[in-house]
């Protein structure tokens, strides 16, 4: 049998209401009906306090565990985030106190599925933030998943981990993309799940905001449905529910209502820089928090350095330039100019092709120099608290290395770019290490200001240095690490 569990979460108490969200569990509900495959679909909206949904969700996987589930198809619409390494999905009563409680976690979402079991298990999450960190590396997701169990698995999140996912008051982008893909088929032909993914990625392909994220392990040839007569009367009731509501509201109340989605993500300058500031080196006082790495090593000291002095101002201004950054952040690309030799451009059609034909050397009057630049480095234009982060890490013990981290922020007006930069430092003595900076790992991340209250970019470079320790640690004595150690990490 095929079963779906589905949620949707458009009313909150402490966050804003997400009116799309009621569109997207409607859609959600009425395709996977049309499909007439799914023996069992479960709904969770209108009341969708956190006790509510993790009850139902118990109740349906304790109804579950007994039976032969060929497909899990679990659907979430609603905020999200990301904290200490865990993705969660916000319920109607979330409370950024109690996280775990009036939250569904992505490590209780995996639980419940591990005791029904299925042949595959599809989750579609449309949230902010719902690329789990742990997607960063596929390797690491196929292996989590397999040693839980999770034998066949389609993972479709509606954006990567420190995006935003976009809404009308409507509907969500990413929903309408998976409806739209799902009903595009002629009548009788199936439905791929690739053939979502692919269709979903094409509509993203030029919003820089939000990029939807893909990961499975599957032989390619899942099929969501085969398009009947009911997907079909299902495409043409929703393209017209949707002209209706759209129809029924005025241009200045749809113009207001764009500028007012539109402001919410903007925050103050004041924000800002109380946001920068409680980041400085001297307000910090961070600790590792995972067990076996903080047995190894310890951070001995927090303090700021330059990108020139640790070699990556290039390497930053290179990413800056090529996505775009400088566009929207508060950034200066610096160049400088360098000259190359090439072959002339106005030389007859042919002739080079003659000449290199006839073994003759080109001199200089087949030749020309022509003046290129390239970046450099680059100017925040922001009055920031400090440069680039750096937490040192030294170990407790003789036999391994120190490492350092880095934290390069590059604001804009609604969000800003994390720069995080990782290397484990050369011995050179006894007791003397340098830095090599060709060998410094660095990961872009766009971030929210709105969102920094739920996910400090502290808590993001630390655990992503913890990452790399245990990693480290583990490839040295030739161990590979099992399902504890990453649930201990998460």
């Amino acid at each position: 049998m095929k079963a779906a569990f589905l949620v949707g979460v458009s009313d909150y108490d402490s966050l804003k209401n997400l009116p799309g969200c009621e569109e997207d569990i409607l859609i959600m509900e009425s395709l996977l009906k049309a499909t007439n495959s799914y023996e069992q679909v479960r709904v969770v909206k209108g009341n969708t306090n956190s006790d509510v949904i993790k009850s139902e969700f118990r109740k349906f996987a304790k109804e579950l565990t007994e039976k032969s589930v060929e497909e899990l198809f679990v659907y979430f619409s609603g905020h999200g985030f990301q904290k200490d390494g865990e993705m969660f999905l916000c319920c109607s009563d979330y409370d950024s106190q109690r996280p775990e409680s009036t939250s569904l976690s992505n490590s209780e979402m995996d639980e419940l599925i591990r005791t029904i079991a299925p042949d595959l298990t599809v989750k579609v999450i449309d949230a902010c933030q719902s690329g789990y960190q742990y997607i960063k590396d596929t390797n690491f997701l196929t292996d989590d998943l397999i040693k839980k169990s999770i034998d066949k698995f389609i993972f479709m999140a509606s954006s990567q981990q420190q995006e935003n996912s976009f809404a009308t008051q409507n509907v969500s982008l990413f929903t309408k993309a998976f409806f739209d893909a799902a009903v595009s088929k002629n009548v009788g032909e199936d439905v791929y799940y690739r053939d979502i993914q692919s269709y979903i990625a094409d509509t993203f392909k030029d919003h820089r905001r939000q990029t939807p994220l893909f990961v499975s392990q599957t032989t390619g040839l899942e099929v969501f449905a085969t398009s009947n007569d009911s997907i079909k009367a299902l495409k043409a009731t929703y393209k017209n529910l949707i002209h209706q509501q759209i129809k029924e509201k005025s241009i200045p109340e749809r113009v207001l209502e764009v500028i007012n989605e539109m402001e919410s993500y903007y925050v103050s300058q004041e924000k800002i820089d109380g946001l920068l500031k409680s980041i400085e080196p001297s307000n910090l006082a961070i600790d590792l928090s995972d067990e076996t790495v903080r047995s190894l090593y310890t951070i001995a000291s927090v303090d700021s350095v330059s990108l020139l002095d640790i070699g990556s101002a290039k390497v930053i201004a290179q990413e800056v330039d090529d996505k775009k950054w400088k566009n929207e952040c508060f950034i200066k690309i610096i160049n400088e100019s360098y000259k190359i030799r090439q072959i002339r451009r106005d030389l007859p059609p042919f002739a080079t092709l003659t000449l290199m034909a006839s073994n003759k050397n080109l001199d200089d009057d087949y030749y020309e120099t022509v003046s290129r630049e390239r970046p450099v480095d680059v100017q925040i234009n922001y009055q920031m608290p400090f440069d680039c982060l750096r937490l040192s890490i030294k170990p407790l013990k003789l036999c391994l290395s120190p490492w350092n981290s880095y934290l390069f922020i590059i604001p804009a007006r609604t969000y800003c770019v994390l720069a995080l930069g990782f290397v484990k430092l050369n011995r050179t003595s006894w007791d003397e290490f340098e830095l090599a900076s060709s060998k410094i790992e660095w990961l872009f991340e766009e971030f929210t200001w709105r969102d920094w209250e739920n996910t400090s970019p502290i808590n993001t470079l630390t655990s992503q240095t913890e990452r790399r320790l245990r990693q480290d640690a583990f490839q040295m004595t030739g161990f590979v690490l099992d399902d504890r150690d990453e649930t201990n990490q998460e």
